[in-house]
């Protein structure tokens, strides 16, 4: 278990690529440069 802070903004690109679908899909990750959590 991790006891991280995460931002609300990491969760859809982390879904996305848990899904084997591209997270740069989002336009707002693409424009915000937002990143998946890391999910090691």
């Amino acid at each position: 278990m991790h006891n991280e802070t995460v931002e609300t903004t990491e969760i859809a690109p982390t879904t996305l690529s848990l899904l084997g679908l591209d997270p740069e899909a989002l336009e707002a990750v693409v424009i915000e440069g937002t990143e998946s959590l890391d999910t090691n």
